[in-house]
């Protein structure tokens, strides 16, 4: 209930559409909001690396803003707490970002 008051119109109007005995559990709402809204992978990546630092927030804040979106990230690429997984993770956006254009359409 707390959190509807941070709900913007869009999430408020998918929230009424869920089922009534998921609303009290974090994780169902969470994970519905974010199947709804479309946030995939390459969203939470595309955030993570645009986030800027706002002249109001102070460090620790902007550093707790990043954490969150890049364990967005992690848990939507589903990687644990896998050393290798998160490894082979990097390597894979590295090597996605100097693919030119037309040859992302593979991935």
């Amino acid at each position: 209930m707390l959190l509807r008051l941070y709900f913007n119109d869009r999430a408020k109007a998918l929230l009424a559409r869920c089922d009534l005995g998921k609303t009290g559990d974090y994780k169902a709402i969470r994970e519905f909001l974010l199947c709804e809204m479309r946030l995939s992978p390459s969203i939470h990546w595309e955030k993570f690396n645009s986030l800027t630092r706002e002249t109001s927030e102070t460090f620790q804040q902007f550093a707790t803003r990043l954490m969150s979106l890049f364990d967005l990230y992690l848990e939507s690429r589903k990687v644990g707490s896998s050393y290798e997984k998160l490894f082979d993770l990097i390597i894979y956006d590295r090597i996605k970002s100097v693919f030119p254009f037309f040859c992302l359409a593979i991935f």
